[in-house]
Formats: C-alpha cells, structure tokens, sequence
C-alpha cells in the first residue's frame, strides 16, 4: 500500500485545504457542465428559480427532451456539494419525462445561477467537536 498524500481531486469532488478547514466543492466540475451547455460566461442570475412560476408553454422537441435529461442528470451530481439548488432540481426532475420548453428555461437558469457560484462547497472548520478524517485506500 503507498501514501499518494493529501487528497485533492475525488469523483468531481474537489478539496482544498485552508487556515480555517477543509473546503469540499465542485468548481472545475461546474465550470465542465456550465461550458458543456453553453452557458460559460452567460449573466448570472441570484437565483436558482424565479419567483414566479413560468408558463407551462410548449412540448420539446426530442432533442431538446435528451438535452433536458443530461442537463437534469449533470444538476443532480452537483447537488452533492451544492445544497442551494436542490430544490429546483428536484423540481425539474418532476418533467424529466415530458419536459416543456419552460422546463429547459428553468434549468438553463439554474445553470446561470451556478455561473455566478462558482466557488460554493462545504467547509468543514478545524477545531470542531466531530474530527473529520479522510483515507482512501487504493488496493
């Protein structure tokens, strides 16, 4: 067994080791998903859903309904480290089936939103009661 050192990369998990603790998120991986889909760069909205409901509008195209579900399933991944848009992607997977052209408006913002949060994650501050040990072994 060899010691490959602290742990910096794990399944799109990124940690970074501070002053103040370890920070867990998901940067690199949500800047791959905002450039997969086009919305690298885009403005960022403040929130993940807007506050009034969208119109229900018309029925995607079936690409558009393949593109709807990759996206749904990327949303879903980052929910790991990202607790703020959980609840409008547990939303939007409702129509992962039949999704409206609405849907894939409410997913391209959240998607925004995430471009202007680029950075959010968990830090787990040093000094706590709970010690938080990470292994990995690899065999």
């Amino acid at each position: 067994m060899n010691d490959l050192g602290s742990l910096h990369y794990f399944l799109g998990l990124e940690i970074t080791y501070a002053t103040a603790g370890i920070m867990v998120h998901q940067a690199k991986y949500n800047k791959d998903v905002l450039q997969r889909f086009g919305t690298l760069g885009a403005k960022p909205s403040s929130t993940p859903l807007a506050l009034v409901a969208a119109d229900l509008g018309t029925h995607c195209y079936v690409d558009y309904a393949k593109n709807y579900r990759a996206l749904i399933e990327v949303l879903h991944y980052l929910t790991f480290s990202r607790p703020d848009i959980m609840f409008a992607v547990r939303k939007l997977s409702q129509h992962i089936h039949m999704p409206y052209s609405s849907h894939l408006a409410t997913a391209k913002r959240v998607l925004h939103y995430l471009g202007g949060t680029v950075g959010l994650g968990f830090l787990f501050r040093k000094g706590s009661v709970d010690l938080i040990r990470l292994q990995a072994y690899i065999f």
